[in-house]
């Protein structure tokens, strides 16, 4: 299990879930936010919610276009909220959900984008990030290693294509059916953790919107 403090509440992740927790010095502090793994209800204490324009206790996943984690340059801060509408041709309102201390770009980048990126991994939907400071690196450039290009006939990619049963997995990415009839590609946790940023992207998830 992962624990991530934030303003007021640690947000908690592991396999099977991801919640917020009010910071407290109690043995038992209050539950404020919990998504399981398969469920497609995300749960909130009511008094969490009803400060975001949430109703009741409860909202369906399928609301949620998208997890948004931004750098906010007014406030100084990172925030972690979602994207909500009633349908996906409208426009989405932007919900809160956590924030953290005030400070430089860099310093509590790692952990919002984080959080997000095991939420949007239970919801099924897209992460996307604002805000992102790069630091100046020095990087190879060109391939990582030795390799040979091949032409491949279009016409022959198209006729794989068809007859490809979803999903597929090779070597730790699965290619799979998606909301919508989108496809979503996701990289391993193990691949993930290990080298996110360096040989493997920072994310573990991108659906690909199959209409375009």
């Amino acid at each position: 299990m992962i624990t991530i403090p934030a303003k007021d509440i640690d947000i908690e992740i592991d396999a099977s879930a991801w919640r917020i927790y009010e910071q407290s010095e109690r043995l038992l502090p209050k539950l404020l936010v919990e998504l399981l793994k398969g469920s497609n209800i995300l749960e909130y204490h009511s008094d969490f919610g009803q400060p975001r324009g949430l109703p009741g206790n409860k909202l369906g996943i399928d609301y949620v276009r998208a997890i948004v984690a931004g750098y906010d340059p007014k406030g100084k801060c990172w925030r972690l909220g979602l994207h909500v509408s009633n349908r996906p041709e409208d426009d989405p309102r932007w919900v809160e959900l956590a924030q953290w201390p005030p400070g430089p770009n860099q310093k509590f980048a790692s952990e919002a984008q984080q959080a997000g990126r095991a939420l949007a991994e239970l919801v099924g939907c897209p992460l996307k990030v604002f805000g992102v400071k790069k630091l100046a690196e020095s990087r190879p450039t060109g391939p990582l290693e030795d390799h040979q290009r091949k032409v491949i006939n279009l016409n022959d990619v198209f006729r794989v294509v068809r007859d490809l049963k979803l999903p597929v997995t090779f070597e730790g990415v699965e290619l799979a059916e998606g909301r919508g009839g989108n496809t979503v590609l996701r990289t391993s946790r193990q691949y993930d953790e290990n080298q996110a940023g360096k040989i493997t992207p920072g994310y573990r998830q991108c659906e690909i919107d199959s209409k375009k």
